[in-house]
């Protein structure tokens, strides 16, 4: 039974799904900056880089690059925001970190997986911000700060 899950959750397409969830997941984090979408974006690429390791496709390594790579994002998103440094360097780790996961045919199931991510990320992205503006309860968690004319 477990390894029918695992063999499911490590599938490519079932993969590309749990990383659009992840990436939607930290990419709301940076329009509310309450938490609850990265929580669901950590436990999605948690899902995901666990079922790898179970597997044994993904070793120490890469779960340490998962973890610095996602350490890197939220770091850019709640201390140092706006330097840029911390966030390139956490993508790029997680990015990383998700082609090693494949095991050594990497490139063969990586390349659709990330297409899936990528694709349903901006789909996900798209459609939370129509509606985050427009929920009553939504527009009060999003960060909506402006600046106003006297800011200097």
């Amino acid at each position: 039974m477990i390894e029918h899950i695992l063999r499911f959750a490590t599938d490519p397409t079932v993969s590309g799904i749990l990383l659009a969830f992840g990436f939607a997941g930290l990419l709301l984090e940076m329009q509310t900056l309450h938490g609850i979408a990265a929580l669901a974006g950590i436990g999605a690429l948690a899902l995901f880089f666990a079922a790898h390791a179970v597997t044994g496709q993904a070793d120490a390594i890469v779960i340490f690059l998962a973890l610095a790579g996602v350490a890197g994002v939220l770091s850019e998103l709640h201390v140092t925001p706006g330097h840029g440094v911390p966030g390139i360097l956490g993508v790029l780790a997680l990015l990383a970190a998700i082609v090693l996961a494949f095991g050594s045919p990497f490139a063969f199931a990586a390349a659709p997986a990330l297409a899936i991510a990528i694709v349903l990320t901006v789909v996900i992205f798209w459609g939370a911000a129509r509606v985050f503006p427009r929920n009553a309860f939504l527009a009060r968690i999003a960060f909506t700060g402006v600046q106003d004319r006297t800011y200097v």
